[in-house]
């Protein structure tokens, strides 16, 4: 059976995060999804998950380089890569353990989805998938046997879908850990950037002031992040070395902003959720982004303690 090309991992993902779901609404959720899944009729290869397991593996530790080597150089990191650079060694634990538990012939004879955004995968990889993006990446043991038991009162799974929930629910973390990531060293890229472009505004080590029509040209075909959008105020213009004038430089970054927002939308490029209007923040903020970080490592260790298999839900079909 022949597949299109993968979908599902796009070349910038976002998180793996859907409307969060209470107790009641997941088993709800966990029952039309029974429903609503269909696999193959043949057992098959289907759409391998290692290579995407491994490649997951060497983006996160090209992170981790990049964050040591920032920490190396003296510059600023976020709460959340400090995170990371504490736990990679956790990480790297789990992706050598899901390589080890879901060999080429388990993997085989695991059902497949005949269609979905996640075609050609295990159906309990889609199981897993939904319980992620609605709990926010939160592990809960009893909330997971419920939403299992609700998916099996609608359809049943196998004993080795059973003891693969674990298993593929690591994957998941893992996969939006790698994204939770990329958007944190995407956010400290934009920030140096835009600390080169304030200083260049500012005048800042000798060369004159670059006015903001030039800056705004030099702007314009690119879609920028949002952390770039925030960092001129935070640490360069609000702390700047020419105080007399901060108040005029923000105003003329405002209109700058906005007009570089304007001319992305028309363009149709990607611009940040607010647009790139600059609104003066305090420093000391720490944002969800920074947060988001913690939970899917947090759960990747709880995970990992965790013993294959649900007790207390009986699988159908062995």
């Amino acid at each position: 059976m022949s597949h299109s090309p993968l979908v599902v991992f796009p070349e910038h993902e976002e998180p793996i995060r859907a409307e969060l779901f209470s107790v009641e609404r997941l088993e709800q959720h966990a029952e039309s999804l029974a429903a609503a899944q269909t696999v193959t009729e043949t057992i098959g290869e289907g759409r391998p998950l290692i290579p995407r397991v491994l490649e997951n593996g060497r983006v996160l530790l090209e992170y981790y380089q990049e964050t040591a080597a920032a920490v190396s150089r003296e510059q600023a990191i976020t709460p959340a890569a400090e995170w990371l650079l504490d736990n990679f060694y956790i990480v790297d634990e789990q992706l050598r353990e899901i390589r080890d538990d879901l060999p080429p012939g388990f993997y085989r004879k695991l059902p497949k989805l005949s269609a979905g955004h996640l075609e050609g995968y295990p159906r309990v990889f889609g199981v897993a998938w939904a319980y992620v993006a609605h709990t926010d990446s939160r592990f809960d043991p009893e909330i997971l046997r419920r939403f299992i038991a609700a998916y099996q009162r609608v359809q049943p799974l196998t004993i080795g879908e059973l003891w693969a929930v674990a298993i593929t629910l690591r994957v998941v973390l893992v996969e939006n850990l790698r994204r939770v990531s990329e958007r944190i060293v995407r956010s400290r890229v934009a920030r140096e950037e835009a600390d080169q472009i304030a200083d260049s505004l500012l005048g800042a080590g000798g060369p004159p002031p670059v006015a903001p029509a030039a800056v705004l040209r030099s702007l314009e075909s690119k879609p920028l992040d949002r952390a770039f959008a925030v960092q001129p105020c935070k640490n360069r213009i609000l702390g700047g070395a020419q105080p007399e004038r901060t108040d005029e430089l923000v105003i003329e970054l405002r209109d700058m902003a906005g007009r570089l927002a304007q001319r992305q939308a028309v363009a149709g490029r990607g611009v940040c959720r607010n647009g790139l209007l600059l609104h003066v923040r305090p420093a000391h903020l720490i944002s969800a982004l920074d947060i988001g970080v913690y939970t899917p490592i947090c759960c990747i260790v709880q995970c990992g303690d965790w013993p294959f298999g649900l007790s207390g839900v009986p699988a159908c079909r062995p």
